[in-house]
């Protein structure tokens, strides 16, 4: 079931009534926990719910073993032991094929949205461990929790990934008068807007990428259908994470925001604060800084995102065009600290910043490239495309198109970060835009196509 399909709005509106139903108010959260349940069994059906309980009882048994534990090093040994088998179900399910691991099934799926909920666990065993989040008393309470924070349905297929420590303590009784309405209406017509107005008008323009066609294009052509896809993916996924926040709101919980105008960072580490943040921060506090982050000299320093952005973009899909996609941003991070020091680029403006802004989106546009053809052959017939087309002339439908399904995204990026005082004047037109959304939504909506990061 798709969040783009009618039928999920029966769903959440059947939900949203049980869920706040009065003689059901005292279980809500056991209401929200079978609801999402429901949700995965009508898409992967029984395996994926199995194996949602199964980490589930994994990771609110090791969570509850570190708080439980009367010393330090019982205290990490499971907190270890916790974090391992998190890790070893992620190798069984997603990268044995690449580890080439022996007596696995070849055949074995891929749940989907593993790499989200495994991220999930984690951060409940870690943030245990830390003590950044202690589980309450009862087991039965950590139990439900728990499981509520790893199967809620608004976010587990693709994020945001939201930490244990901020998510948990909002297992709060709701009632319907505090729903955030405005913050969910919005959150919710923007991110339809960006899935069906704008990524999948796109989606079979740049499915040209995917197919020998691309190899008889202009060069023009083949690079217009590479910056289209830049602007797909932002607005496919920034368009979920919305939609996901929006839901959420409906049920009384805060996700966090998962994009801030990406496209227009004027640093490689101005664009890692804004591209799919939720990530960043937790490769940050569970990967980089436990390495030793930028405290321990230069070369450590460099290693250190390498290795970080390596085993990111292997976090993305079990494929080496992937790690290679991760090296790409790792590189152009390190080179970045290497030209302008540790101290993060102050933000340009007027021309220079938007020429650094080009500069970076010519960076990460090209490192798509390594996201979108996972092989080395693809990678090939790619470059060959360019340089045989490099003298045709472009053909300008095609590019007019593209440009035209593009232009929301384009003037979101354009837009200039708005003051308290211009905010206010913008926030009389807020309506306005919303309802023009919504109008393009039931008028303009594209044919569904799922979710990009579905896949991961």
């Amino acid at each position: 079931m798709l969040f783009t399909e009618p039928r999920f709005a029966l769903f959440v509106a059947v939900a949203l009534a049980a869920y706040y139903a009065r003689p059901l108010r005292a279980w809500q959260p056991a209401t929200l926990v079978v609801a999402s349940l429901a949700f995965y069994a009508t898409g992967q059906g029984a395996p994926l719910v199995a194996l949602l309980l199964a980490s589930a009882l994994l990771n609110g048994g090791a969570s509850w073993l570190v708080a439980r534990s009367a010393t330090a090093p019982a205290r990490r040994a499971w907190a270890v032991a916790g974090v391992a088998l998190n890790l070893g179900v992620l190798a069984v399910f997603k990268y044995r094929a690449l580890l080439s691991l022996p007596l696995l099934p070849a055949t074995l799926p891929l749940p989907v949205g593993i790499s989200f909920y495994t991220f999930h666990g984690i951060s409940l065993v870690v943030d245990v461990w830390r003590r950044d989040y202690r589980p309450p008393d009862r087991p039965a309470r950590h139990a439900r929790d728990t499981l509520l924070y790893l199967v809620f349905f608004p976010q587990l297929i693709a994020g945001p990934i939201a930490r244990a420590r901020k998510f948990l303590p909002q297992v709060t009784p709701k009632r319907s008068r505090d729903i955030r309405w405005r913050t969910a209406a919005r959150a919710l017509i923007a991110g339809y807007f960006l899935k069906l107005c704008v990524a999948d008008h796109l989606h079979p323009l740049t499915a040209l990428l995917d197919a020998p066609l691309f190899t008889a294009l202009p060069a023009m052509n083949v690079l217009a259908l590479l910056a289209g896809y830049s602007a797909q993916i932002f607005a496919d996924f920034a368009g979920y994470s919305l939609i996901a926040v929006g839901l959420a709101a409906l049920f009384g919980y805060v996700l966090p925001q998962n994009f801030d105008r990406p496209y227009a960072a004027t640093s490689m580490r101005d664009f890692w604060r804004r591209w799919h943040r939720s990530l960043s921060q937790w490769l940050r506090d569970y990967l980089y800084r436990p390495l030793g982050g930028s405290r321990r000299g230069r070369a450590r320093t460099a290693f250190n995102i390498l290795v970080v952005m390596a085993l990111g973009g292997l976090w993305h899909g079990a494929a080496w065009g992937f790690a290679l996609w991760g090296l790409w941003h790792g590189i152009a991070l390190v080179v970045e600290r290497a030209l302008v020091g540790d101290a993060p680029p102050t933000p340009g403006r007027g021309i220079a910043g938007a020429l650094r802004a080009t500069a970076v989106f010519a960076v990460v546009t090209a490192g798509w490239t390594l996201f979108r053809f996972t092989t080395l052959d693809r990678l090939r017939l790619f470059a060959l495309a360019l340089r045989d087309g490099a003298t045709e002339t472009p053909i300008v439908l095609p590019l007019l198109v593209l440009a035209l399904y593009a232009l929301p995204v384009i003037a979101l990026h354009a837009m200039p970060r708005l003051g308290a005082r211009t905010a206010a004047r913008w926030a009389r037109w807020a309506p306005a835009i919303d309802g023009l959304m919504l109008a393009l939504i039931i008028l303009d909506a594209a044919p569904p196509a799922p979710f990009i990061y579905f896949q991961f």
